[in-house]
């Protein structure tokens, strides 16, 4: 949430509603916090830059097997099936990205990867396949952002 509340005023000039879920399960992970705090920044930010106007962004955190996941899902610029790895490495933005004018140098994307697997975890993305919408010239889809995490047994 302390990262989420850095970027409030992106979310509410695009008219965005940030939806995070209420956990009831008990979800602990072992990672480093300042390191964590780079990488979610970095996501966080990609979400705000990317999303669509006037949608939703719903956050949920669960247990999955030896892994917490803090899940992302949300209509945002259309990444296409050959990115959703490379918009990880350093140096690339989406081709749809760089075709409007709001790619960056393609670092934060690469920095948040290698953070995260220095903290045992990963991110990945899941553009859902026949959820494209345009608006005002400009292709959308449902993507879901997935950060794992080495979960930590309550005791």
């Amino acid at each position: 949430m302390n990262i989420f509340y850095l970027f409030f005023p992106d979310f509410t000039d695009k008219d965005v509603r940030v939806q995070v879920g209420d956990n009831r399960n008990q979800c602990l992970a072992y990672f480093d916090y300042e390191s964590f705090h780079v990488a979610i920044y970095h996501v966080i930010e990609n979400a705000a830059k990317y999303i669509k106007p006037k949608t939703n962004l719903s956050v949920g955190i669960e247990n999955v097997g030896g892994f917490v996941e803090i899940i992302m899902d949300m209509i945002s610029l259309e990444i296409k099936e050959n990115e959703t790895d490379r918009i990880f490495e350093e140096g690339v933005s989406g081709e749809l990205a760089g075709r409007i004018g709001k790619s960056g140098d393609g670092i934060g994307m690469s920095r948040a990867k290698k953070i995260l697997e220095l903290n045992s975890g990963s991110v990945s993305v899941k553009p859902q396949s026949g959820t494209i919408e345009e608006c005002m010239g400009i292709k959308y889809q449902r993507n879901v952002f997935t950060i794992k995490l080495p979960k930590r047994e309550l005791v």
